[in-house]
């Protein structure tokens, strides 16, 4: 049986990739410099400080780090505010869970604010009982601990949760660390799915039919 559920927020609950998509070019032309095309993939899986010091490294951006990072953290807070949307059908998956009595929580790379405005924004936060961030422990999703500490204050074991995730790299950062992996379906990540299909243990498309999935995921325990 499921012990806990561990849920990505960015592409996985909110439908919020198509912003991060652009948010570095959007960033940069904010302070009027024109970003180079491979942009998008370079940050990809970075955290908020590790973008920075890439604007710093890649566009001498004069600005520190804390600087820069407080600014995006300002823009993205605005949209997860007030335009964020969940993602189709994660609200209907949330309250088949709720009412099987799984403890759930959030793992991300956004920062804590814009997390819950974002939950909110969608009426979502009531359901989770923990909300871990990178920053919470001090590295990114190429490192597992976002994921335990999120298991740990769920009280369940790794090898009897299920993180869902809708990016490659962080699948198999919390398959090294012996948790059950869902793979969710996002456009913006359409490159890698034949290799995330691949990777998790049980790949969705999409929320519906919450009951099947539910029961798919307890087969893998």
């Amino acid at each position: 049986m499921v012990e806990s559920i561990i849920f990505d927020l960015d592409g996985t609950l909110l439908d919020s990739m198509p912003m991060w998509q652009n948010f570095g070019r959007l960033y940069l032309k904010e302070l009027g410099i024109e970003a180079k095309d491979k942009i998008d993939r370079d940050l990809f899986a970075m955290t908020p400080a590790q973008s920075a010091q890439y604007f710093i490294n890649h566009y001498q951006v004069d600005k520190t780090v804390p600087e820069m990072v407080d600014e995006m953290a300002e823009i993205a807070h605005r949209f997860y505010e007030n335009q964020v949307k969940e993602k189709p059908g994660a609200k209907d998956f949330l309250e088949f869970l709720k009412s099987k009595e799984i403890p759930l929580a959030v793992a991300t790379v956004t920062n804590k604010d814009s997390t819950y405005a974002g939950l909110k924004q969608n009426n979502m936060l009531d359901y989770f009982s923990s909300i871990v961030t990178v920053a919470d422990v001090g590295i990114g999703k190429e490192d597992p601990a976002v994921f335990l500490e999120a298991a740990r204050k769920l009280q369940a074991k790794p090898e009897k949760s299920v993180i869902v995730e809708d990016a490659l790299h962080a699948v198999k950062t919390a398959k090294s660390a012996k948790f059950i992996t869902a793979g969710i379906f996002d456009q913006v990540n359409h490159y890698f799915q034949k290799d995330l299909m691949n990777t998790c243990d049980l790949y969705l498309e999409n929320y519906q039919n919450p009951a099947n999935i539910f029961e798919q995921l307890n087969q893998l325990i």
